[in-house]
């Protein structure tokens, strides 16, 4: 099998301003081989659960501009094949009065009406001098109180109206009230690079200061139907504003066929994270606040005392909104032992989950294989000895249903991209990983057909370092990276998905 390599510098541009070792992958010790048979005794995760398929990050008209309900939502979702939501209204003095009372009041009322589909609570939370993120609640008797008190607490807009200063420490003391709560909750920065409020240090804090609660961010943002209105694909102006982090590159602020440039950067700021062994996650949502297609016009004279938005009585002529409804688009897909709430939040703690656009896969597993192990997407294979080979298992489940626009997405290739792990070589402010390339890339001819499914093999005979592997796919021919988006974009001819990855560690030494 060819390997293909990528330049360092002929992806998004950019130069790298670091210097490591090569990849601990070397020339040809990635070969494919047929897929592993299974080993007595030893069982894949995957074969005792389920794939459960959900967007966490859904707007109703609690926020200001939002316009469906709780049960609305509820409804797109579960029609459009989705198991779980999370209902993520913006954080606001507003919301900090509603969150407890009315919306938790209807959040109770669609989980019995729609008792298939898991509604989470949660909250799209101003980080003082940072980006929007998703908060997300476990479902207990006083996920209410504890939604409003954080607002009230820790959200930049309740802090300022209150003259809190919104600096650094608030963000360390958000995380810290996240993180006494039992359950634990969860934190996705949303729109990670939109305008580059996020800088690698601000990152890295929001991950120290919490580490079982901050998990990662949208790899795929909302808005994939903004391009259908003639808007920047995902919301994204392409440009630097007021507070962005000066380092970032003008590349930095576009989407690239439909994921964010921190994921889409092969070497970019996610693998930068991953090189330190930091457990950070992707997930792709809708962030619906509107359909694109919805001519309607909205009321919010009354929000402040109502605390939701209402339909006014006029239409527009020419569409401006710039959403999917949930599931119609963008999944997140999670593997769990059960179909249970805090199953689905542990399966997203521990990554094992993918992202994915317009159904281009409907299963992506990912497996590593060595010396009586055998570990998921999101974990980590310590081997028993320096010279243990190792298989990597690659699955993945072709669509057999038209996806919501009526196509049949038909999958080209899967890129596999490994980068080293040396977390001694990364600074604060570091952004890119020059070890990071595209070890190999298989079209599915290249696979074992079995039905719907692809299955791949790979050994690694000699591993020379501590490194990690993840994957990315597309229907897209003769590309070797994704486009950078535009407000002539079609999102329904550009899908991709990704994986989240996988560790690979040498024996700890004594």
């Amino acid at each position: 099998m060819s390997r293909q390599r990528i330049s360092r510098r002929s992806f998004l541009g950019g130069s790298v301003g670091l210097s490591l070792s090569a990849l601990y992958l070397q020339e040809n010790a990635f070969s494919q081989t047929k897929p592993p048979t299974p080993t007595p005794g030893l069982h894949s995760s995957y074969e005792r659960g389920l794939w459960l398929a959900g967007d966490p990050h859904v707007h109703t008209y609690y926020s200001k501009n939002g316009q469906y309900s709780v049960a609305q939502q509820a409804e797109q979702a579960f029609k459009n094949g989705l198991q779980w939501i999370v209902v993520a209204d913006h954080g606001s003095m507003t919301h900090s009065r509603t969150a407890g009372k009315e919306m938790l009041a209807e959040v109770q009322a669609a989980r019995k009406q729609f008792p298939k589909l898991t509604i989470f609570m949660g909250v799209t939370w101003n980080m003082p001098t940072g980006e929007q993120t998703t908060v997300i609640m476990p479902p207990t008797q006083n996920e209410g109180k504890h939604l409003s008190e954080f607002q009230l607490l820790h959200d930049s807009v309740c802090r300022a109206v209150v003259d809190k200063e919104n600096n650094e420490q608030a963000v360390v003391e958000a995380m810290q009230y996240l993180l006494n709560l039992n359950p634990l909750p969860l934190v996705f920065v949303s729109q990670p690079a939109r305008r580059g409020l996020v800088s690698p240090a601000k990152m890295r804090t929001l991950i120290s200061s919490a580490p079982d609660v901050m998990r990662g961010f949208e790899g795929s943002p909302g808005h994939q139907a903004a391009s259908l209105n003639g808007k920047p694909r995902g919301g994204y102006a392409g440009t630097k504003r007021n507070g962005s982090w000066e380092q970032y590159p003008e590349d930095a602020y576009r989407t690239y066929g439909g994921f964010d440039w921190m994921t889409a950067r092969v070497g970019g700021m996610w693998d930068a994270l991953l090189a330190q062994n930091l457990p950070v996650f992707v997930t792709a949502t809708a962030n619906c606040h509107r359909h694109w297609q919805d001519m309607s016009q909205l009321d919010d004279a009354d929000f402040e005392s109502s605390g939701r938005t209402k339909l006014g009585s006029r239409r527009v002529e020419k569409g401006e909104n710039e959403d999917f409804f949930p599931g119609e688009y963008s999944r997140t897909a999670v593997f769990v032992p059960q179909n249970d709430p805090l199953a689905i939040m542990q399966g997203m703690r521990s990554g094992n989950m993918f992202a994915s656009l317009g159904n281009i896969v409907e299963r992506c597993e990912l497996l590593a294989i060595s010396g009586g192990q055998m570990i998921p997407m999101g974990g980590t294979l310590t081997l028993n000895s320096p010279n243990d080979p190792v298989t990597i298992s690659i699955r993945i489940k072709l669509p057999r249903k038209k996806n919501l626009n009526g196509e049949l997405p038909k999958l080209d290739h899967i890129d596999i991209i490994a980068g080293n792990i040396e977390p001694g070589a990364y600074q604060p402010t570091s952004f890119l990983n020059p070890s990071t390339s595209v070890v190999a890339t298989v079209s599915p001819a290249q696979a074992v057909r079995k039905g719907d499914f692809l299955d791949y093999g790979f050994k690694i005979d000699k591993v020379q370092g501590d490194f990690y592997l993840r994957l990315r796919g597309t229907n897209l021919a003769n590309v070797k990276d994704p486009v950078a988006d535009s407000t002539n974009t079609k999102p329904w001819e550009d899908l991709w998905f990704y994986s989240n990855p996988l560790f690979i560690r040498l024996p700890r030494r004594s």
